[in-house]
């Protein structure tokens, strides 16, 4: 997968936006931990998980997705209590 590829993934499952130079960031760093290799394809550098970094994943007890479900609860759950705290001061 291409960075390129990467920032759309996100972005449609997600519904974010990140920029190339924190995809670039987070990806060399993954890739000097041994997390990640890199080629040159033809149409760029192209991303893959080496055995550590699909163990790395094997042994994460926690999903991004949970982690995202859990951000929009809490999100969630703060803006309801904002909006019941105006909702009294109205007169």
């Amino acid at each position: 997968m291409s960075a390129y590829e990467i920032i759309g993934a996100i972005a449609k499952k997600f519904g974010i936006k990140i920029g190339p130079s924190t995809v670039y960031f987070k990806l060399y760093t993954l890739e000097e931990q041994g997390q990640i290799h890199c080629v040159e394809g033809r149409s760029g550098k192209v991303y893959s998980l080496t055995e550590q970094g699909q163990q790395t994943i094997n042994d994460t007890p926690i999903t991004i997705e949970e982690i995202y479900d859990s951000a929009q609860t809490l999100l969630t759950s703060q803006t309801n209590t904002y909006k019941k705290k105006t909702d009294t001061l109205t007169l």
